[in-house]
Order: C-alpha cells, then sequence, then structure tokens
C-alpha cells in the first residue's frame, strides 16, 4: 500500500487543529480583553461628559443661557476579521421619580423660592446606566443635587457639590431643581438640551434651627459623613445632622445650625422648560436672553465693578482690563477621573496687551483617596518659546477652593512659591504678568477642566498698624500700601465697633499712613503730606479688628492685633491676630522676594519698637539717571514709587550712595558733574558745591560716603582728577587729602571697617585688581584672587553680610559678574558670567530691598535696555526694580 501521503494529511490535521485551539483562545481570552478596554475607556468619556453636564448645568442656572449637552450612551465594537464581536453596548439616561423639596423651620417655603405658580415643588436626579458586556465595575453615574455620584462593584465616589458650601463666615444653600421627564436607551449619542430659569436669591436668619428636604438616591449617612464635609473631612460646622425621610429614604432632611445663610433656588429644565420659575428680582436666567459672558465662551469688557467672572468654558474673551496686579483664583470646581483615578483641576490662559503675549497654566491633580494632597499643584507661564514654572505651597492649593476672592490664591504672589526656589526667570514672568496693565490687557481662557472664579484687580495691603504710640495717642496709624495707583474714592477702614475711615476721593500709590492727628504725625514722624490722611477710627489699646473695602463693598483686607496675648481676642475671618502690640510697638506685615507676604495669617506679620520702626528707612530706595534726560537725578523705592530730585544742567557723571550729607533729615545724592566737580542734589531739587578748591576737582569714578565724626553731617570720599589721590570733603568745608604720599587710586568705595581693628576706615580702588583702606595716613593694598579686576565705576558701598564687610563689584575680567570681595582679598560669586542679566559698567547699590534683613545688590541690566534690575545674594535670583531706560551712571 502507498502511505507516502498520510504525514502530510496528517500535518495539515495537527496544524488545523492549533489554529482552532490558538483561535479558540484569542477568541475567549485576548478578544474580552480587548473589549473591556473598549468599554473601559467609553467609561471614562461618560464620566468626562457627566462633568461637563454638570459644569454646564451651573454655568446654565447661573448665566441664564440654555445649554445642550452630549451623552454616548453605548458603543459599537470595532469589526474583526475573524474573531467575533458580542452585541453593540446599549445604554441607558433616565430621570428618576419626582421627590419633593421643602424648607422647614423656615418663613419661607420652598414654593416662594422656587416657584411663583406651584404650591409644591418637586426635582428628579439623572441616571446614566452601562450594560457592558465585559467591564462590570462601573453600575451608574448620577446628577443630583449639584453633585455626580458613580457606583461601582467596589463602592461610591462622589465629585464636589455646590448645594451646600461654606462661605466667608455666612454658608450658602444653593438649590438647583432638576425638572423634565428623560428616557432614552440605546447606543448613539443622546443631546440633552439643559433650560433655565431665573435664580431667586435671598438671605435667611430664623433665630433658631431649619432644614432642607430634596430627594436623593444617596443616604443620609453618607450626606454628613462623605459630602457635607470640609477638608479634613469633618462635618461642616453649621449643619446638626442628616435624616432619611419616608418610607422608602427617597429623601433626606439636612438641619442647619441657627444663623445667617444665603439662599437662593434655580430650575433646571431637561430637554424641555423648567416647570418652576422663581419669583422676580432674581438673578441669571430666564430664558436665555442673557448674552455669552467671558467666563461661558463669550465676550466681557473689564471694570472694577466686574472684575470676577467664573469660568466654566474656553475661548472666553474678557477685554479692557486695567490692572493685572492681582490675579486670585478661588471657589474652585475639579473634575473626577475615575478612571485613572484623580481629581484634576486645569485653567489655561493667555493674557495679550497689544505689544506682548504670555501664557498662563493652572494645574492642580491629586488622587482621589486624597491622602497624599495635592500631587500636582503647578504654574508655567510662558513667553514665547521659553516656558517656565514653579509648584505652588499646599497652602495656596487650598486658597484656590474658598469661597470668597478675599481668600482665594493670587497667582501672582511670589509667597505663593516658598521652598520650590522659583527660577528667577519664573519670577520675573510673575512681575511680567503683574505689569501687563501698563495698556489695555486681554485674558483669553484656552482650557479649562472644571470651573472656578477668576478676580484681576490691583493689590491693596495693610502694611502697619499701631495703637497705643508712646509718645501720645495723636500718633496713633494705620498704613496701608496701594501696589499701583488707586482711586479710594467710596473706600471705607472698618474697626469691630463700626468705627469708620473714609479713604479720600483721590488716587493713592505706594504706602500710605493714615493718623489720628495728620498734621502732628507728618511733622513729629517727617513725612510729606501727600503719603498722611486722616484717622477717624479710633483704635483699641487692648485688641481690635481692621478691615479694608473697597467701593463694590469688597473685602481687600483685614488684620487683628491684641495687647497681651490674649486667647479671647477677636480674630480675623480665618481666625488670627497679631500677638503683643502694646504701647511702643508697631505690627508691621513682612516682606520676603520683593513683595509683603499675604497668606491671610499670623505669620504675615512681626511687630517693631516704635523706634527701630520710625528710624529704619521705611521704604529702601536707590538714585538713577533717567535716559529721557540726563540732567535729571530721579530716585525709585520697592513701591515702584518715582520721584524727581531736581535737575542740573552741568549733567551728573558719576552717582555716589544717596544719603543724608548734610544732616537736615533728608536724604541727598552726591555726583561728579561733567566737568568734574564733586556735588550734591537736595530732595528740592537744589545743587550744592562740595568742593571748587581741589585742582583739576574730582576723578569721575565712584565716589563713597561715610561718618567719621560725631556731627550730624557726612563725609564724602573721592579721587583727585590731578593727583589720583584719596580726598575727603564735608559740606561747607574743603579738600582733605588723606595720604602725603602719590598712591594713584582710581576710585572711592565707603567707609566701613575692613581690616577687622572694630574701627571703620575710608576704603577705595587700588587699583584693577587691587583695594585699598587708609588708616594712619598711609594705604594698605588687599589684591583680590583670581583673575578679578575691576574698574573706577564698578564697585557699591560696603555693607555686612555673612558676620563681616563685604564689598560688591563688577569683575570685568568676567562679563561685569557680580562678586563680594573679603577683606582678605577672596571673592564670592552672587551674579554669574553667563547669566541673561549682564550689569553695565556702573556703580551698584546694596539695599534691603525685601526688608528680610539681607541686602540685595542693584545695578543695570544692559542686557535689558538698562533696566534696573537686583540680584538675591544667597539665592541668585534676579528681578525687576524699575521697567524703564536709565542712564549708565550708577543705582546708588
Amino acid at each position: 500500500m502507498d502511505r507516502r501521503g498520510q504525514s502530510v494529511q496528517v500535518g495539515v490535521i495537527i496544524i488545523f487543529g492549533f489554529l482552532i485551539i490558538a483561535f479558540s483562545a484569542y477568541q475567549a481570552a485576548v478578544v474580552p480583553d480587548q473589549n473591556a478596554q473598549i468599554e473601559f475607556n467609553h467609561f471614562q468619556q461618560v464620566e468626562t461628559e457627566f462633568t461637563e453636564l454638570r459644569t454646564d448645568a451651573l454655568d446654565a442656572v447661573n448665566t441664564g443661557n440654555a445649554r445642550s449637552v452630549g451623552v454616548d450612551l453605548g458603543l459599537r465594537y470595532p469589526a474583526r476579521a475573524f474573531a467575533v464581536n458580542p452585541p453593540p453596548v446599549s445604554g441607558s439616561l433616565r430621570t428618576t421619580n419626582a421627590g419633593e423639596v421643602e424648607l422647614r423651620g423656615l418663613s419661607d417655603s420652598a414654593a416662594d423660592v422656587c416657584a411663583t405658580t406651584s404650591t409644591t415643588v418637586e426635582s428628579r436626579s439623572l441616571t446614566y446606566r452601562p450594560g457592558y458586556h465585559v467591564y462590570s465595575e462601573p453600575e451608574h453615574v448620577t446628577l443630583e443635587n449639584t453633585l455626580i455620584e458613580q457606583e461601582f462593584d467596589g463602592g461610591k465616589r462622589y465629585s464636589t457639590q455646590d448645594f451646600v458650601t461654606p462661605g466667608s463666615g455666612t454658608p450658602s444653600i444653593d438649590l438647583v431643581v432638576l425638572t423634565g421627564d428623560v428616557g432614552r436607551e440605546g447606543t448613539d449619542s443622546y443631546s440633552l438640551d439643559l433650560e433655565p430659569s431665573r435664580r431667586y436669591e435671598t438671605t435667611v436668619d430664623p433665630g433658631s434651627s431649619f432644614s432642607v428636604v430634596v430627594p436623593s438616591t444617596l443616604s443620609a449617612s453618607t450626606w454628613e459623613d462623605e459630602i457635607l464635609t470640609d477638608d479634613s473631612g469633618s462635618t461642616y460646622s453649621f449643619v446638626n445632622g442628616v435624616s432619611s425621610v419616608g418610607s422608602d429614604n427617597s429623601r433626606v432632611e439636612i438641619t442647619f445650625a441657627a444663623g445667617e445663610y444665603d439662599l437662593s433656588c434655580a430650575a433646571l429644565g431637561l430637554n424641555a422648560d423648567p416647570a418652576y420659575q422663581p419669583p422676580e428680582g432674581s438673578t441669571g436666567g430666564g430664558g436665555g436672553n442673557a448674552s455669552l459672558g467671558y467666563g461661558s465662551g463669550g465676550t466681557t469688557t473689564y471694570s472694577p465693578e466686574n472684575a470676577t467672572q467664573t469660568l466654566s468654558l474656553p475661548n472666553g474673551r474678557w477685554s479692557g482690563i486695567s490692572s493685572t496686579d492681582e490675579f486670585i483664583v478661588n471657589d474652585a470646581d475639579y473634575i473626577i477621573a475615575y478612571s485613572s483615578g484623580v481629581e484634576r483641576f486645569k485653567a489655561s490662559f493667555r493674557l495679550d496687551n497689544g505689544t506682548g503675549e504670555l501664557a498662563m497654566r493652572i494645574r492642580l491633580s491629586r488622587s482621589i483617596s486624597r491622602d497624599s494632597g495635592w500631587n500636582t499643584k503647578s504654574v508655567a507661564i510662558k513667553n514665547g518659546n521659553n516656558n517656565q514654572g514653579a509648584t505652588l505651597t499646599d497652602e495656596a492649593a487650598r486658597r484656590m477652593f474658598n469661597d470668597t476672592a478675599y481668600e482665594g490664591a493670587d497667582i501672582l504672589d511670589i509667597t505663593n512659591y516658598p521652598g520650590q526656589s522659583p527660577t528667577s526667570t519664573f519670577a520675573g514672568y510673575l512681575e511680567d504678568v503683574a505689569t501687563m496693565d501698563d495698556s489695555d490687557v486681554k485674558i483669553v481662557t484656552s482650557d479649562i477642566e472644571g470651573r472656578a472664579n477668576v478676580t484681576v484687580r490691583r493689590e491693596v495691603l495693610f502694611s502697619a498698624v499701631q495703637p497705643q504710640p508712646s509718645d501720645g495717642e495723636q500718633y496713633e496709624f494705620v498704613r496701608v500700601n496701594f501696589e499701583t495707583p488707586t482711586n479710594t474714592d467710596g473706600w471705607e477702614l472698618v474697626d469691630s465697633d463700626g468705627s469708620t475711615t473714609s479713604l479720600p476721593s483721590t488716587t493713592l500709590s505706594g504706602e500710605v499712613y493714615f493718623a489720628a492727628d495728620e498734621s502732628a504725625f507728618e511733622t513729629e514722624r517727617g513725612l510729606n503730606d501727600d503719603k498722611v490722611y486722616p484717622l477717624s477710627t479710633d483704635l483699641e489699646d487692648a485688641s481690635d479688628v481692621l478691615v479694608l473695602y473697597d467701593d463694590q463693598d469688597q473685602y481687600r483686607d483685614e488684620v487683628a492685633y491684641e495687647e497681651n496675648n490674649d486667647s479671647t481676642t477677636p480674630t480675623t475671618t480665618n481666625g488670627w491676630h497679631v500677638n503683643e502690640v502694646g504701647q511702643g510697638t508697631v505690627a508691621n506685615r513682612t516682606r520676603a522676594d520683593g513683595r509683603y507676604l499675604d497668606n491671610d495669617s499670623a505669620a504675615d506679620w512681626g511687630t517693631k519698637s516704635q523706634t527701630s520702626f520710625f528710624t529704619t528707612p521705611g521704604v529702601p530706595s536707590v538714585a538713577f539717571s533717567p535716559s529721557s534726560n540726563g540732567n535729571k537725578i530721579q530716585t525709585v523705592n520697592n513701591q515702584g514709587t518715582v520721584s524727581t530730585f531736581g535737575i542740573d544742567s552741568g549733567q551728573p557723571s558719576v552717582l555716589g550712595p544717596k544719603a543724608d550729607i548734610d544732616g537736615d533729615g533728608q536724604d541727598e545724592v552726591p555726583y561728579v558733574d561733567n566737568n568734574n566737580n564733586l556735588k550734591y542734589m537736595n530732595s528740592d531739587g537744589t545743587v550744592v558745591d562740595l568742593d571748587t578748591t581741589l585742582s583739576g576737582g574730582a576723578k569721575k569714578a565712584s565716589i563713597g560716603v561715610g561718618d567719621p565724626d560725631p556731627d550730624d553731617a557726612l563725609t564724602v570720599y573721592y579721587v583727585g582728577s590731578n593727583s589720583n589721590d584719596p580726598y575727603s570733603v564735608k559740606p561747607g568745608g574743603t579738600a582733605q587729602p588723606l595720604t602725603a604720599a602719590d598712591d594713584s587710586l582710581i576710585g572711592a568705595v565707603g567707609y566701613a571697617d575692613f581690616d577687622g581693628d572694630s574701627a571703620s576706615e575710608p576704603i577705595f580702588i587700588a587699583s584693577q585688581t587691587e583695594l585699598g583702606y587708609v588708616d594712619g595716613g598711609t594705604v594698605t593694598t588687599v589684591s583680590m584672587q583670581g583673575s578679578t579686576k575691576v574698574s573706577k565705576k564698578s564697585v557699591g558701598e560696603p555693607f555686612q553680610y555673612n558676620g563681616g564687610t563685604r564689598v560688591p563689584i563688577l569683575n570685568t575680567n568676567k562679563n561685569n559678574q557680580i562678586e563680594l570681595v573679603k577683606p582678605n582679598g577672596k571673592t564670592s560669586t552672587i551674579l554669574k558670567q553667563g547669566a541673561t542679566p549682564k550689569p553695565k559698567k556702573a556703580p551698584i547699590a546694596p539695599r534691603d530691598w525685601d526688608d528680610d534683613g539681607t541686602p540685595e545688590l542693584l545695578f543695570i541690566d544692559g542686557n535689558d535696555n538698562q533696566k534696573i534690575k537686583l540680584v538675591e545674594p544667597g539665592t541668585g535670583t534676579v528681578r525687576l526694580v524699575y521697567d524703564q531706560k536709565v542712564k549708565a551712571k550708577g543705582v546708588r
């Protein structure tokens, strides 16, 4: 018998068998796994759609504009060449049976606040149920009472809700009644129309506890233990309890403690007009006649009265913005992505002032379990192709969810990023946003996940208060800082007793004092009359709470203080006060990184003795010559206030350190003019010759100032133009040589203890590689380490740093890198060579610009249109000080 074909037939049968087994395994395991992933992705899409449904529902009743949203009920599996798919997934979207809404213990019924033509009010829930074949974990998604509830095999999860929320002292109860009948099942997308009523708003205070009853698919314990809770998980303090109502427990009764509450109601019709229309005099809807605003994807024109917008949709445009000092985010609401197990909020903006554009993005993300806080809490700002970001503090992230703008998070406040070491570029970008209001600004929302309120306005803060001056109550004062010029017509300062000071109907800027006796305070404290105004509020000695209201009756700031560290002392709305502000003590807000701390806590404040507060310059400043007029000398302080000293037709060539040279209590600015004359200019613009006797006059080089004698006048140090020898002169005196030898010095530095003998000496630039100090009529030189070189102008006055005297210099051998020189000649680098800013070869100034106890170094940036900037010695952080071009004559 011929068996030659049997082996081939057997082999084919075996291979075919393997194929059948492989296909069966593919059909039984791989196809279900792939379909489970498809179903998982679909449910993730439904999650997003329900979040958008909730956002659009809230936006509809807040704006009165109808919305339409889509929900993908089911899905169809992709076609397969060989394997077999199950039937398409069908899902259902249905409303529950209506349940009555009640108000118990109030004079108004639910019908009184929710309806005008009905005696009862009913509401429903809206539920989606999937019919997945493989992914069986999700059971349903429900929208009710402004929250989203999802049920899975492993339990339930809930979004945030806007039904019951704590306010700034006044909680809110905002009813949104769902009406209409939805019953749809299938595989396609279903369009759901949302038709809003107007919203009725009122305030209730029945004098005793009361309750609100609403239909709910959730249990009373769920409401009390998981929904009506603060960030710590505790039930709101104003909620007395939650109980079930009815034999089927289909409603819950929320009981509220006695007190004042904001109460509102609006109805939302599902695929139909709303069944109820709240009383007239309401806000919001009314059939969709209101125009779309910025927060809803439309356009809004900015005004101080319209400085807050609720963002819920992209592509909104907010134009004509006149101030961007503060960019406050509050009342935020995140979305929940259950498939990835996170809660997240994201908002992206584009800011345009016609000459430049910046993009800003805010992102928050955390686990649904909330066991690790916000994992992502970032702010990024993009300028062209450059993108910089930093991480917000936990406190700043938390403040974004507070109800009021006053308690929200100012994204532009650098103090919201401590400990994160934000780059100098990022800090500069924050400043760029804050200063965009030189012209009208337009803000466009490019992306939003969740919703939030955004407030854009000028920043105004209490910066100091003294209730008990040691020299008499007529000197009581409150100081307010206006970061940019602000018209205060209609503003009020009010204390805990209701005593009120009306702010002047004028424009205020910088630090402004309000004093019990305006005239006496100006005279005694040496302040200009345009910086002092009357204080009508009587500051209590023991304790008081001060609140600043703007012309829209909005909180702008508050501070509380007490005398004897008494725990019963009245506090701010956030529960804090400044301790031990007794007689002769000033409570003052502290600064960091050039900005006042503003975290709404006692940690923002400190205390100083009256003597220290008024003898230490409260507002550091530097002198410069503006590019627009080289004959002029001006000053700018750390509040951005620019003042003009005067004009000298001889044109200042090199400026010296600003100081009280003639002992009259006012600062003057010494300088060498273009004709080598040594002079100083008073703050009233008068010019005084310091020396006219020295042959050749003064060298056009750096000048120093010191106080070697116990009289009131200071001594100015300089180098002779012809002799290159060191000289000193006092107002009204003549040039005094400091040595008898020919020293060939090239510039003066100042007066400090440079040799460690506890006595100060005049310090000079001995050569390009040496400093020198004069002691006993001779010059002792100190060689600077390495390849360090200086020019005759590239130094600043000596100051104390890290326990010793330091001389700041520009190392001309390394592109004017900023360094500090120790008495032994060793140097430390503050601003490295190659950094984006490049200092001009001109005198620099150490100033404690942010009142943190450590001077910063101010310089002219040759890489940025000769603007004045500063660098932090400890971190190398660079910040803008003055956003205008100045002459390269120094900042002193």
